[in-house]
């Protein structure tokens, strides 16, 4: 390769060919990533693994076939979105007639940055935290952690990859 890194036909003499599998099914490349299963014997080895996806929506589909052929039950969490009233700063929801047919409506929207309305977990399962929870606990943006288990409808239970001894789930 020349300095720009772009490769010459004059080059070839230093060329070094790579035979790295590829595939198009979602099913293979988990099994490549997460050889027998990796995800139900050891959930911490897989925090250093990844399948790297072109768009959200591919990544969608690997992490519902993963969660799906995990061990266990599902959990299934659901967003609640609230619509403010107009020019509020405060958390009070609209009239409450209108509240429930707002809810079904954001949950059909799928669109960035908004989160899917749904969110399937089964024990074992890694995740990422995606905003700082606790910078004293070390729960912050991009942490990964293990799903325990839900603690409520609004309150999920999760273990660091590295816990603190003082502090092992949360």
């Amino acid at each position: 390769p020349t300095a720009d890194e772009t490769l010459r036909a004059e080059d070839a003499d230093h060329w070094i060919e790579l035979d790295l599998p590829s595939t198009q099914q979602t099913r293979d490349a988990i099994e490549f990533a997460f050889p027998n299963r990796l995800y139900d014997t050891d959930p911490e080895a897989c925090a250093s693994r990844a399948i790297l996806c072109p768009t959200n929506e591919a990544v969608d589909r690997f992490n519902r076939q993963i969660i799906d052929d995990m061990k266990g039950d599902k959990d299934v969490h659901y967003a609640h979105n609230r619509p403010l009233k107009d020019g509020s700063t405060d958390d009070l929801p609209l009239d409450e007639s209108e509240v429930d047919q707002e809810d079904e409506y954001m949950a059909t929207q799928d669109e960035l940055p908004k989160p899917p309305h749904q969110l399937d977990l089964k024990p074992g399962a890694l995740c990422i935290v995606l905003r700082n929870l606790s910078k004293r606990y070390g729960l912050c943006n991009n942490e990964k952690v293990i799903y325990v288990g839900s603690r409520g409808p609004n309150l999920v239970e999760v273990r660091k990859i590295h816990p603190d001894p003082k502090y092992p789930t949360f």
